[in-house]
């Protein structure tokens, strides 16, 4: 089954592969009314734009299907005919003149399509050494194949290259909206004189391909652009927008670089320079290597700065080869680093998205749901709270939702703390909401901890938004299956969650009656629960020991023990089958206070 739809950001993959290969004319028409554009000079200046079309006439487009119900592409000039909540309105160039989408999710179940979208035009290409086919497109993946393929015996044979390959290709990923892609044609098109261009696609319930902006150009022999920046070496740490000055490192970057060129460039590599907003503080250089043409590669290194004050760090990286760059304009990308007293993030940016679902494969949307992000500690340090922003949705209001904290501990991911249930106020949508943690939570050198926020389920309506800006690395943002609690990845490139890691004491009165108790009251496991749950606890002396589990209402539901126990470490095992689904907080009260902490139970 088709995964439910997002209302997320765009999710752009890191890297994408194209391959290619001949194709007969089988199960492809010829198209007998093709008109051949000769090229009007016999030398281009380069990146010239050699043949374009914006869609404006749907005459120009031929279009072939064995679709089943019959489904051909549609031009059109509806931006919101886009299926992907995340990528409409589409904003393309020349959207208004009209675009060409094909929409599987649209078609329904049962559905599938295969069909080609040509061009009518055949292109006199004798004069041109090095061809490439730039254009203009969105879509998001759910085994669905996309193929660009070029003739250049006007129709006869064609040459495919792969797009996304169908149940091979990674499942829900978005590009950017839009997202300009170059390929290299050269190996078909270069000196041909019946050139023709087509696109096609498959698919099966799956989600829709929309394209604009067509272009053949001839390709400049030294051309490289910049895809993308990191502010750390994704390898081995995440990517931060906000630090807290106790957990500062030496700045470290990565550069995602396309040679959009003609021939293989060497010597490729970045410059950065970073500025503490009034001066320069350190200039470099990173990487060394070749990369050839149409290909994309991602070169990473460290400086050798550390920021010691607080304040903002803009690094600028710059992309450079041995040869001299026909167009530096694409050349640069710049970020920030705040440095923070206690807050630290991974979002950056102002555009804010939001999400309320998992929408994954197999998971159903009205499940329990829990998203967040992984840090990496450098120092000893304590996490005491959380900072949530919240969608600026009004359906979450009345709506309650969580935080948990997970440490990975070498084998697995270990429930650290938990917060109690909040009820989302009328003023809350679109704000931070501070979250207690029912323990602060020790951070070590090494330590590698995410921090989840999760609502319960339910309706949309019933749900909680939590916001997301900023795209960072894969693997960074993890979300729960409610199946078995384990976390998973959605794939490529991802969102940051809109939550904030906050080092301050003063914001959180985690531990008062807990100390006050003089007991260690664990996380139940596993949590959520769905039949059995164990509570472990530790004493610091003797005590009489009652143990209370209450609805969100405080309603006692169970009183599990009442005894008096001996100092050290005891577990309790607690049958859940006989609690609806829902969030809980058991409570342990000795002779010298309580602690308390929530638990999930799921069906």
């Amino acid at each position: 089954m088709k995964n439910i739809y997002l209302s997320i950001g765009a999710l752009l993959a890191s890297s994408m592969m194209f391959g290619q290969g001949n194709i007969s004319l089988a199960s492809h028409q010829k198209l007998s009314s093709a008109e051949k554009v000769k090229t009007t000079t016999p030398t281009y200046e380069k990146a010239v734009v050699i043949w374009s079309n914006d869609f404006s006439d749907p005459n120009d487009w031929a279009m072939v299907n064995t679709s089943s119900p019959t489904q051909d592409w549609e031009i059109t000039t509806n931006a919101n005919a886009v299926p992907v909540p995340a990528l409409a309105p589409a904003n393309f160039g020349t959207v208004a003149n009209g675009y060409a989408i094909i929409d599987s999710d649209g078609a329904g179940q049962g559905a599938s399509q295969n069909a080609d979208l040509t061009a009518k035009d055949t292109l006199d290409l004798t004069a041109v050494a090095s061809v490439g086919l730039r254009f203009q497109h969105t879509y998001r993946t759910f085994e669905d194949r996309r193929t660009v393929r070029v003739s250049n015996d006007a129709g006869a044979t064609w040459t495919e290259f792969v797009i996304t390959e169908g149940l091979n290709s990674e499942a829900n990923v978005n590009t950017a909206n839009p997202d300009v892609l170059t390929l290299n044609i050269t190996s078909v098109a270069a000196n041909q004189d019946s050139v023709m261009i087509q696109f096609h696609y498959e698919g099966n319930f799956s989600w829709y391909w929309a394209i604009d902006d067509v272009e053949v150009i001839e390709l400049d022999d030294h051309d490289l652009k910049s895809v993308d920046i990191y502010g750390a070496d994704i390898s081995a740490d995440f990517e931060y927008s906000r630090l807290p000055i106790s957990q500062t490192r030496p700045m470290s970057f990565g550069m995602m670089i396309k040679n959009v060129g003609g021939t293989t460039q060497t010597g490729v590599g970045f410059n950065y320079d970073i500025n503490d907003g009034s001066s320069s503080v350190e200039t470099g250089s990173i990487g060394d290597t070749s990369i050839a043409s149409t290909v994309t590669d991602t070169l990473f290194g460290a400086s050798t700065y550390t920021p010691s004050s607080l304040g903002t760090y803009t690094y600028t990286l710059t992309a450079t080869a041995d040869s001299t760059d026909a167009n530096m304009a694409d050349n640069t990308m710049s970020r920030a680093l705040e440095v923070t007293n206690y807050i630290w993030g991974l979002d950056y940016g102002t555009a804010v998205s939001q999400i309320n679902q998992a929408g994954a494969v197999g998971i159903d949307s009205t499940d329990v749901f829990k998203i967040g992000n992984q840090f990496l500690s450098q120092a000893v340090d304590t996490v005491w709270s959380v900072d949530v922003e919240l969608g600026a949705s009004t359906m979450s209001v009345g709506n309650e939702f969580f935080v948990e904290v997970r440490v990975f501990d070498g084998s697995g991911w270990v429930i650290e703390s938990t917060s109690l249930t909040h009820v989302v106020t009328a003023s809350e949508p679109g704000t931070v909401v501070n979250i207690d943690l029912t323990d602060e939570v020790p951070l070590q050198a090494g330590t590698q901890f995410i921090i989840l926020a999760g609502h319960y389920g339910g309706a949309f309506n019933e749900r909680v938004s939590f916001a997301r800006s900023g795209l960072v690395a894969e693997s960074t943002v993890l979300f729960a299956d409610p199946s078995d609690d384990g976390l998973t990845r959605f794939g490529g490139k991802q969102t940051a969650m809109r939550i904030r890691a906050n080092l301050d004491r003063t914001s959180n009165n985690v531990g008062i009656e807990e100390n006050a108790a003089q007991v260690k009251l664990g996380q139940n496991i596993p949590n959520p629960a769905n039949e059995n749950t164990r509570i472990a606890y530790t004493l610091e002396a003797n005590s009489d020991v009652t143990l209370k589990i209450t609805d969100v209402n405080g309603k006692v539901i169970s009183t599990v023990f009442e005894a008096n126990q001996v100092k050290g470490e005891h577990v309790f095992n607690v049958n859940t089958n006989e609690m609806a689904q829902g969030v809980y907080q058991y409570t342990i009260t000795t002779n010298t206070g309580t602690a308390t902490k929530s638990m999930v139970v799921v069906k």
